[in-house]
């Protein structure tokens, strides 16, 4: 029993050694589905609310952990209304077919409005799609 644990703990080693061969490259990146970030900028402080339009490619679905979020397609287009107590960073996660293609990707702001629903000026506020 003595003898086995030394040639398991000896082959565990070798292993161990031989694993970290610095000539095989590294594999590719994996691409293909997943989520992009929308990144909301602004200087506003009391955002209630956004309605983005999405270009560039097809987007699946919208999802928002803390935002309520409400999405239409129109046409080639993806039209979201994030609504909650918005700060800048990421209000919303976009699922696209190919993350590599992250790049192909934009987004405007249509209309803002504040945490009282009042109207706010678009200028105020940009979304980027997937640049964190």
């Amino acid at each position: 029993m003595k003898r086995l644990r030394v040639v398991v703990l000896t082959l565990l080693i070798a292993s161990t050694f031989t694993c970290g061969d610095s000539t095989t490259p590294m594999p590719a990146l994996i691409t293909g589905p997943g989520w992009l970030p929308l990144q909301l900028e602004t200087s506003a402080t009391d955002a209630g609310g956004v309605l983005v339009t999405i270009r560039g490619g097809a987007v699946d679905s919208v999802r928002s952990a803390v935002h309520d979020v409400f999405s239409k397609r129109v046409g080639p287009l993806m039209k979201v209304a994030i609504i909650g107590d918005l700060t800048a960073g990421v209000i919303a996660e976009i699922f696209v077919p190919d993350t590599e293609r992250a790049s192909n990707y934009s987004a405007s702001v249509d209309q803002a409005a504040g945490r009282t629903l009042e109207q706010r000026d678009v200028a105020d506020y940009e979304v980027k799609v997937g640049g964190l």
